[in-house]
């Protein structure tokens, strides 16, 4: 699976590339209104594609997988080229045929009150001075400067009339703007009406100060030699600087303002130059002085040579000596077993499991593996952090002396023998859904998370409202877990006839990947556990996880009274009694109990642990 949306992947960064070099191919007279909506079109559904391929990457790929880092890249790329085609479209000159009316408008003129008399619109408009006057999309910042071109041009010609200086407004506006007089007919009493509503929506002074500080205020962080950003900075502290002096402010006095913004915005290598730049001087410099240092910057790295973006590289997915990280690495250099050749690490393997320990060390020296993450060459720097989880040691689990036969910790027993198993506090609720009827769902109380989950099949049963938020998960070690983008807003109550209700986020995951417990089982509960109203009766049959209620929750539905017993907890809630702790289980049949890990099973987590070479 992960393979086929990897290829994916790429194919979709290569027609991107594809796109972007025939535009610098193609001439200024090809480049019209249909020609940038075709491309910009196509550019949206490629965008659309890739990020629904991420989302499901995300779930399958190990977070330090180079593809991770490559889609940064195309991400940028795409949003990149997208507004440099968009900013071409609107600065293209707005060509109103003699006979035909702007787009949406009939060329008919339907007389007013004060006009009985039709104007054809077949004769021949005047000839206009050659100035392009920009479009107007309804951004309030940009109302000041269409305006006066447009009354310099067409409002003050007298050779025009009121009629035709319609004709021509409303063929310069765009979006917004061309919705806000829609509603107008094409007469000569209508441009007056026209001039008057935009002035009163789109000249807002306040406003425009306000997204030209906006614009300052978001400035992106600059990455590590990026010249597009340093560019991009400059260019937007001098244009809202200049926007903001001639709606009236004084931004001379702003400087120590403006350069603290800057400067947490700046790289380490920037900030630091930027500092040595400074010298001895004490006292903030001046907003000239920051613009002047990042044009330098600008210049310098220009003269250096970058690395080659996503699209201009053909060969960025293949080059062996960069260290690309590339689709196609990730697709094709999947791990392969020593031993058997199978798709997974030693450790994975099911064959050399079945060795005995000595066997083990014996296979692993004479293929020369590093004996604690058995993966890469014998080293005495092995960058695993993981040792022995029996002793310590610094070798690999499965090479310890009395390591069991499978190595992610279960237990296999015979016929009808006890073993234990890990039991986590799960818990039923009831949430309401649209209609306002209840659902029941199965939850993980996890106050080890920071935030609550959901995931999407259970929010899409729900049928609530959803929201956007963006939200970077990582688990242990700062691993990246998956990034989040919706959440719903939930109201929760018990299983049983109690007041209890909450209100709560919960952050939709596509799946949880859960079940808990691993198996359904057959156990010796303790009698007194057997006297509680437990928030989920059958915790011991093995079902899904719908959901995971945090510490935003947990503060709320916690009880102070906890009873235990000699190898079980039980903590009263709000939803009931949870049971946490070691149980012991009777089997029937040769049954693997899994180790407490709930975020994924142990062969991945593992694999990803000790891949780090």
């Amino acid at each position: 699976m992960a393979e086929v949306l990897l290829k994916h992947q790429q194919d979709i960064a290569k027609e991107g590339e594809i796109i972007e070099r025939n535009y610098k191919k193609d001439g200024p007279s090809r480049k019209t209104d249909e020609y940038y909506s075709r491309k910009i079109n196509r550019l949206n559904e490629l965008v659309s594609i890739f990020r629904s391929n991420h989302q499901q990457l995300l779930l399958l790929l190990d977070p330090e997988d180079p593809y991770f880092e490559l889609y940064k890249e195309v991400e940028a790329k795409f949003a990149s080229f997208k507004d440099l085609m968009e900013k071409n479209r609107y600065q293209l000159p707005t060509k109103i045929p003699n006979n035909l009316g702007p787009e949406g408008l009939s060329t008919a003129v339907t007389p007013s009150a004060n006009e009985n008399q039709r104007y054809d619109l077949s004769e021949d408009l005047p000839k206009l001075p050659a100035i392009q006057i920009p479009l107007f999309t309804g951004l309030s910042k940009e109302w000041s400067q269409f305006i006066e071109l447009f009354k310099s041009v067409i409002h003050e010609n007298r050779t025009l009339k009121n009629i035709q200086k319609l004709q021509y407004l409303l063929g310069y506006l765009r979006g917004e703007a061309k919705e806000a007089v829609a509603h107008l007919q094409l007469t000569s009493s209508n441009y007056e009406a026209a001039l008057l509503i935009l002035e009163e929506r789109f000249s807002n002074p306040r406003q425009v100060a306000t997204e030209y500080l906006d614009s300052i205020l978001d400035i992106k962080k600059l990455d590590y030699r990026s010249t597009n950003d340093v560019i991009s900075m400059y260019n937007t502290i001098r244009n809202c600087l200049a926007g903001l002096q001639n709606l009236g402010y004084a931004t001379s006095h702003w400087d120590p303002i403006i350069i603290r913004i800057i400067m947490r915005k700046f790289d380490t290598e920037t900030l630091r130059l930027f500092e040595e730049n400074l010298g001895t001087n004490k006292d903030f410099t001046s907003v000239e002085n920051l613009c002047s240092f990042l044009l330098k910057r600008y210049q310098l790295l220009s003269t250096i040579k970058q690395k080659p973006t996503i699209f201009e590289n053909k060969n960025n997915f293949t080059h062996p000596q960069q260290k690309k990280k590339s689709f196609l690495v990730s697709a094709t250099a999947k791990p392969s077993c020593i031993l058997c050749k199978g798709k997974h690490r030693l450790f994975a393997c099911e064959k050399f499991k079945q060795f005995e320990v000595e066997k083990r060390i014996d296979f692993a020296n004479s293929k020369n593996l590093c004996l604690n993450c058995l993966s890469h060459g014998n080293s005495l720097q092995c960058k695993s952090k993981l040792h022995c989880f029996e002793c310590n040691g610094p070798h690999h689990t499965l090479l310890h002396k009395n390591s069991p036969i499978n190595s992610n910790f279960a237990t296999k027993q015979k016929n009808s023998q006890k073993t234990y198993t890990v039991i986590l506090a799960t818990a039923l609720i009831k949430v309401n859904n649209k209609t306002g009827g209840q659902v029941t769902i199965r939850t993980l109380i996890d106050p080890g998370s920071q935030i609550s989950f959901i995931t999407q099949a259970a929010a899409n049963k729900l049928g609530l409202q959803k929201y956007n938020v963006l939200a970077e998960i990582t688990g242990i070690g700062g691993i990246h877990a998956a990034t989040i983008r919706k959440k719903i807003n939930v109201h929760i109550s018990s299983t049983y006839e109690n007041k209890f209700n909450l209100s709560t986020d919960m952050h939709i995951m596509p799946s949880l990947n859960m079940t808990l417990p691993e198996k359904s089982m057959k156990l010796e509960r303790p009698t007194w556990v057997n006297t509680l109203q437990l928030a989920d009766p059958n915790f011991e049959n093995s079902k899904n996880i719908d959901a995971i209620l945090g510490a935003d929750v947990y503060e709320h539905i916690v009880e102070s009274e906890i009873k235990k017993g000699e190898v079980l907890l039980a903590q009263k809630t709000k939803l009931g009694w949870v049971l946490l702790g070691k149980i012991p289980i009777i089997t029937d049949n040769l049954i693997k109990a899994s180790a407490n890990i709930t975020t994924a099973e142990f062969q991945q987590k593992m694999q990803r642990f000790f891949d780090m070479n």
